[in-house]
């Protein structure tokens, strides 16, 4: 799952200072990456902005939303600010596949012992 962010010049080296970014983004939704991650297109590119998500977010690797430094400090792409729905500890998405008649398999099972 990637998020659509153009910059007007991605493969240059000073990018960062490219001020062609779309601004704040927000997302309201279940986010599912079975096979890889939710990412940002040109995270280490533009001026920073905000990405709110309202809802969860699922992936099988951690994906790059922007870039920072030292102090925390955005710098480029988005800065996160996810909000989980707690409507999804109960209710299914309207619009997601059968989850139950898919190829899953446990892969590993760890039980904490509550200490």
């Amino acid at each position: 799952m990637r998020v659509y962010r153009p910059v007007s010049n991605p493969s240059s080296t000073n990018c960062a200072s490219n001020s062609a970014t779309p601004g704040d983004i927000t997302i309201d939704g279940a986010i599912l990456a079975l096979a890889h991650s939710f990412a940002v297109d040109n995270y280490d590119c533009g001026t920073p902005g905000t990405l709110t998500i309202h809802g969860a977010i699922a992936q099988k690797y951690r994906g790059a939303v922007g870039t920072g430094n030292s102090n925390g400090t955005v710098v480029t792409g988005y800065s996160k600010n996810y909000n989980y729905d707690n409507r999804f500890k109960y209710v299914m998405p309207p619009y997601v596949f059968d989850l139950q008649n898919t190829s899953w398999n446990l892969v590993r099972e760890t039980e904490a012992n509550g200490s």
